[in-house]
Formats: C-alpha cells, sequence, structure tokens
C-alpha cells in the first residue's frame, strides 16, 4: 500500500509539474516567451500605426508584433522578456489578427539608459501631425515627438511633399516624455523610401 501511495504522489506532482510549464494545450492556449524592444516601429494593417517589436530569439531578430496582449501596459524605454498565452481565432475579421493573447507573467522589465539612440522610419508622412504645442509633434497619435526649429521646419517640408522620413531619436529623461529628435537621417518618396533610406 504504501509503495502504491509513493507511486501516486509521484505521478500527481509530475502533472502538476507538466501542467506549470506546458504549453496549455488542454484549454485551447499556447504558450509562448517573448522579447519586446525599448521602442515601436511602423507598422501597417487597416492603417498605418505603431507596433510593438518582439524578439522569439532573446532579442537576435526583431519584427512587428500586430497584436494587442490583454494585461501587458508596454512603456517605451523599457525593454521586457515575457511569457503569453495565446489562442487561435475560429472565426477572425478579414485583415484581422488571427489570434488574441494574454500576459501570463513578465519575466523581467529592463529600463534603457535615458538618451539611448533608436530609428524609427515614417514610410506614411500623413502619420505626423504638429501639435498646438511649439516644436511638438505626433506620430500615429500613439508617440509624441520633440524637435528643434530646424528640424522641424525639414518635417513639415516633407509631410508636403509627402515623403517618408527615417530618423534617430533620444529617450526623454523622464518616462513618458516626448522622445526627442536628434537628425533626420534620409527622407524620399514612399514609392522608393525602402531603397532610399535603408536601415
Amino acid at each position: 500500500m504504501r509503495v502504491l501511495t509513493g507511486l501516486l504522489l509521484i505521478v500527481a506532482a509530475t502533472s502538476l509539474g507538466a501542467c506549470s510549464s506546458g504549453s496549455g494545450s488542454d484549454n485551447g492556449e499556447t504558450i509562448e516567451a517573448l522579447s519586446f524592444d525599448h521602442f515601436g516601429s511602423e507598422c501597417f494593417s487597416f492603417v498605418a500605426r505603431f507596433c510593438l517589436r518582439s524578439s522569439s530569439d532573446n532579442g537576435q531578430t526583431y519584427q512587428n508584433f500586430f497584436n494587442a496582449i490583454d494585461g501587458f501596459n508596454y512603456q517605451w524605454g523599457t525593454s521586457y522578456d515575457v511569457i503569453v498565452a495565446w489562442r487561435r481565432l475560429e472565426n477572425p475579421p478579414a485583415d484581422g489578427p488571427s489570434r488574441t493573447y494574454r500576459l501570463v507573467r513578465i519575466e523581467s522589465e529592463s529600463p534603457v539608459a535615458p538618451g539611448t539612440l533608436f530609428d524609427i522610419a515614417i514610410r506614411a508622412s500623413s502619420g505626423i501631425r504638429a501639435t498646438a504645442d511649439p516644436g511638438i509633434y505626433d506620430i500615429h497619435f500613439q508617440r509624441t515627438i520633440e524637435c528643434a526649429p530646424a528640424d522641424c521646419r525639414m518635417i513639415d517640408s516633407f509631410i508636403a511633399q509627402e515623403f517618408g522620413i527615417r530618423m534617430e531619436f533620444r529617450h526623454a529623461d523622464t518616462p513618458g516624455d516626448p522622445i526627442v529628435l536628434t537628425q533626420i537621417k534620409c527622407a524620399a518618396p514612399r514609392e522608393s523610401f525602402d531603397l532610399d533610406c535603408p536601415p
């Protein structure tokens, strides 16, 4: 009887361990580890907007992440390693996401140093607009940027020409403040932008 009880305890412990680290396939979800970069990038679905930059290979390569993650409050200027659970939609909307995601846990979050530089390419010049505050623009109604007067005038000129723009930014000293434009690297017509203004 003691041997049988011991075997039952081993089986139960093994089963619990499998549930805590497994795929979650018994409820239709798949568990996945993802990394998110400290800034977003322009992406296109129904409209141009910002997407998170995700990696599944520990930050070796990044790609646009189009989905929302329920329970995940992403902040620019912070890199994240997270565990998510996703479920495939049976009848996804046309041109919409085919999966739903929820946050399981945050494994790590690492704020980058103020002043860290990064590039953003805006191919849809209509996505940049001046705000009521001098020197402050917003991109796709999602992120505000700050520019010096000369750079702001260049942005206005490129918007009028419907050019795409590749820009270098730095994170502000205070999280949540506008990211700061450090230089305009390139501008070109949208149809030739990727060729004329490569990363």
